[in-house]
């Protein structure tokens, strides 16, 4: 399935609220027009963070064909995931981490991204079932995707997990948190603008419809290792809408939640140098035939451009 396109759940599974249908029809990466209350507070709060010295000058910020063609990136997530049950709650905790190797070449639609992820290495674990998953032959697929100077266009293909860490973990969002949404165009010091990121997944294991609305803002400059770089903060909320199982014997997972964080931006390669976020989801966990359990998801992601 490509994640360009916005595909409705298959008739088998729960119909989307209407508020969900209306974020579906958004573009990803696109501003939006008449956020609600909730999320204007988003942009506020990210413009009232410290304010460090006046940032310099960053020139358009927004993706271009880096120079050289390529990058190499770092991707590492922890959760802690607690299952809020009347016998006494279940806790889990799980990480990966990988490398990315992406290429970049013109294309009509913009740039074209391809790439693969390799040293993947990760584990599960609870307190009375431990596992690990380690074997690269889990992760299967390349990733490519199409882009433009505000952020991911089109994706066409993606990294899988197989068995159980497929159900917790999904890279159908990694090409959007390696290349977040960007304006595009030159910015104020301390400019702000808000975008949303959406995407949909339906693999053998898992179904999941990802919503995001960001608040952006630059907040000043700084260098490592004798580069320049663009701090931008943020802060949003996101939502995940999960089906697992087989038809008619569905597990619902619903969890939403704030998420912050920042980025550094490369002005001179085009490409975030890093970026780092920390979410805290609560939600429901509905399995057929039985009543719904409160869980709390909580994690922190760290992308690093290593070459």
């Amino acid at each position: 399935m490509l994640l360009g396109r916005i595909a409705l759940p298959l008739t088998s599974r729960r119909a989307l609220p209407a508020r969900r249908l209306a974020a579906l029809g958004a573009r990803a990466g696109y501003n939006i027009r008449g956020l609600p209350a909730s999320l204007h507070l988003l942009l506020a709060a990210a413009t009232a963070c410290a304010r460090p010295a006046e940032p310099a000058p960053a020139g358009p910020l927004g993706y271009g064909l880096p120079s050289p063609p390529n990058a190499v990136y770092t991707v590492a997530d922890t959760l802690t995931v607690e299952m809020h049950r009347p016998g006494g709650n279940l806790k889990m905790a799980a990480r990966y981490a990988m490398t990315v190797d992406l290429s970049f070449r013109q294309d009509p639609a913009g740039i074209r991204v391809t790439g693969i992820a390799e040293d993947f290495e990760g584990s599960m674990s609870n307190l009375l079932q431990p596992d690990r998953f380690s074997d690269l032959g889990y992760l299967g697929k390349t990733i490519e995707f199409t882009l433009n100077r505000r952020g991911v266009r089109r994706v066409a293909s993606y990294p899988e997990l197989s068995g159980r860490p497929a159900e917790l973990f999904s890279f159908g969002g990694l090409p959007y948190d390696i290349f977040p949404p960007l304006p595009g165009e030159e910015m104020e010091a301390f400019g702000s603008w808000v975008d949303t990121v959406v995407w949909h997944t339906d693999s053998e294991a898992l179904e999941r419809t990802f919503t995001g609305v960001y608040a952006y803002t630059l907040s000043g400059d700084t260098v490592v290792d004798g580069r320049a770089l663009v701090r931008v903060a943020f802060t949003g909320e996101i939502e995940t809408d999960d089906a697992l199982g087989r038809p008619l014997r569905l597990t619902w997972h619903d969890v939403k939640g704030p998420v912050t964080g920042f980025l550094l931006w490369d002005p001179d390669r085009r490409l975030v140098a890093y970026q780092q976020y920390e979410r805290t989801l609560e939600g429901t966990v509905t399995p057929p035939d039985r009543p719904s359990t409160g869980t709390t998801l909580a994690g922190v992601v760290r992308i690093r451009l290593v070459r």
